[in-house]
């Protein structure tokens, strides 16, 4: 069962987000808004805004937000639709059930398709490939269940022919990759078992699908779309976030096989990641689960290189990273099958932190006496070290590196300072243009129209320069307000987050302003910036054509007579503010 929007829209009507929020966080007025420090990430200065007059939060720290719904679903770690549900129960809230069947929204395609290719693997259990994949990765019932998992058949149209019998948008079906096109639509996933990936709020997302035999490509993947971005999710959490919580601890793997592997012995506080090498997003998403963590990457290079990747970005964030090196070579699935759970058990009993992963592990087969491979790895560490941000931690490894080398701290700490790593370099930079980003005058306009809709019709948005802005105002002018505008599908999350943050900006804090007066202020300001512009560029195309041999004169005169008419309506906007 699924509750109607309109249900989704009685909760959150029902219910003050600041008293819902207050119970969890200590919540300070700030203006109009209250403030308090982000629960999903860690913070010494309050960055968490709620606002009582749109019933929103968002962080300008991590950048989650939502409404109050999706407040309890992040905290709580449960569902949208748990959290709709919690929500009315503790507040004698009725509300109704969908009885509709028509399949029209992204989450709705990706549900229906996870049930056809669960009902399949079911109904092909028996079958000899089938079959012998599932005994021989020991996938139990009882995984078949808990991940939802597929089977896609040899077959061009197993999905296909459903998905037209039920109307269902074949394009969107394209767009996130269950269905592909050349002269026709034909199923992306065939003969192959089908890993459902489901975001923290147990909403299916993407799918990804492993070859039943071992010819090549073994594994094929959605594509990223508007739903799901590889970075920002994880395989498994939904499914394990409660055993991440018990356990206190959570273990990182790199594939959907490696955490099936420790699910079947009997370890379920595990995540995978999917094909990228471990973010900031991750983790910001398991902060809110669990602090200590543990990295289990393959036995080769390219397993120690991201593994040494995870653990920085943990540091950073005051994480407690620990590290397992399987014997070179082998991934977890192969470790557990080969060797069996218990030994697994021993190897992440005795896991590394994070130095000493580096000395037993990088190092492990490098003569430390010899004075020339002393200077190599030091020369690698630096860039590990420029990548720790977290001062306490970035002290513990140069003692770390110190000690090991044997060399003097004060020497390792000089050599590590002076030479920073390019990331460092890249953060400055990305701050620079970050802050830069925030004194955007169009950001700040559209600030200020989502807080006062009232003025909105009188924008003409050919004074913007950014498409996306140009197209919300023009949504906002077809009489859409700020909450229709955040609910609606027809932009995507990433935007709508971004214009959540735009809303509680520091117009949303102030109620005694002279509207009309900033009103005006900022459109001046816009329309200058626009018909400055057009005259810079107008004015350079008169020198190149002056420049030359060959130009006609009327394409001269014409460019002069189009200079003249910006030229007074620029001293127009200055002179009668707009």
């Amino acid at each position: 069962m699924k509750l109607s929007e309109l249900s989704f829209n009685t909760v959150r009507g029902s219910v003050d987000i600041v008293d819902v929020i207050s119970q969890y966080l200590n919540l300070k007025r700030s203006g109009n808004n209250f403030k308090a420090l982000c629960p999903f990430h860690n913070e010494k200065t309050p960055s968490f805004v709620v606002s009582p007059q749109k019933q929103i939060y968002h962080c300008f720290g991590c950048g989650a937000g939502g409404d109050v719904i999706k407040f309890i679903s992040e905290i709580e770690g449960l569902s949208y639709y748990e959290a709709a549900l919690k929500i009315a129960k503790e507040n004698n809230i009725h509300i109704d059930f969908k009885t509709e069947s028509k399949i029209n929204t992204l989450y709705e395609i990706t549900d229906f398709v996870t049930k056809l290719y669960h009902k399949n693997i079911k109904d092909n259990f028996n079958k000899n490939e089938v079959k012998e994949f599932i005994k021989k990765r020991n996938i139990t019932d009882e995984i078949l269940e808990k991940f939802s998992l597929g089977y896609a058949p040899d077959s061009y149209n197993f999905i296909l022919s459903r998905l037209r019998k039920e109307q269902v948008d074949l394009e969107l079906c394209e767009k996130i990759g269950i269905i592909k096109k050349k002269t026709d639509y034909y199923d992306a996933f065939r003969n192959r078992i089908i890993f459902p990936i489901k975001n923290v709020s147990g909403d299916v997302i993407a799918f990804g699908g492993r070859i039943l035999d071992d010819s090549l490509p073994k594994y094929l993947n959605s594509p990223e779309s508007e739903i799901y971005l590889k970075r920002k999710n994880l395989y498994g959490i939904f499914e394990n976030r409660e055993y991440i919580r018990k356990e206190g601890e959570v273990i990182v793997v790199e594939g959907y096989m490696d955490l099936i592997a420790l699910w079947s012995s009997g370890i379920k506080n595990c995540v995978a990641t999917l094909g990228t090498a471990f973010t900031n997003q991750q983790l910001n998403l398991l902060k809110r689960f669990v602090k200590n963590i543990i990295f289990l990457y393959d036995g080769d290079k390219a397993g120690i290189k991201a593994a040494v990747k995870g653990a920085v970005i943990s540091v950073n964030e005051d994480f407690n990273p620990k590290l397992i090196y399987l014997p070179e070579g082998e991934d977890p699935d192969d470790f557990i099958n080969k060797r069996g759970v218990e030994n697994f058990l021993k190897l992440k009993k005795d896991a590394h932190d994070f130095i000493s992963f580096i000395k037993n592990v990088i190092f492990q087969k490098i003569d430390l006496k010899n004075f020339e491979n002393k200077i190599k790895l030091i020369e690698r560490l630096k860039n590990i070290y420029g990548d720790i941000d977290n001062p306490v931690y970035r002290e513990h490894f140069i003692k770390g590196i110190a000690d090991i080398l044997e060399v003097e701290y004060r020497e390792i700490k000089k050599y590590f300072t002076k030479y920073q790593s390019n990331s460092r370099l890249k953060q400055a930079i990305s701050e620079h243009n970050s802050e830069k980003r925030k004194k955007n005058i169009e950001e700040t306009f559209v600030s200020f129209l989502l807080n006062n809709h009232e003025f909105v019709n009188e924008v003409d948005t050919v004074f913007f320069e950014n498409e996306n802005l140009k197209q919300l105002i023009e949504y906002m002018k077809q009489g859409n307000d700020f909450n229709t505008v955040i609910n609606s599908e027809r932009f995507d999350s990433d935007f709508v987050n971004y214009i959540r943050g735009l809303a509680l900006g520091s117009f949303s804090e102030q109620s005694d302003i002279d509207s009309q007066a900033v009103f005006k202020d900022y459109y001046k300001r816009l329309k200058e910036r626009y018909f400055k512009s057009k005259l810079k560029t107008i004015t350079n195309k008169i020198k190149e054509l002056e420049s030359g041999s060959d130009y006609s004169d009327s394409e001269l005169v014409s460019l002069i007579k189009s200079r003249e008419s910006i030229l007074k309506e620029v001293k127009k906007i200055l002179s009668e503010g707009g």
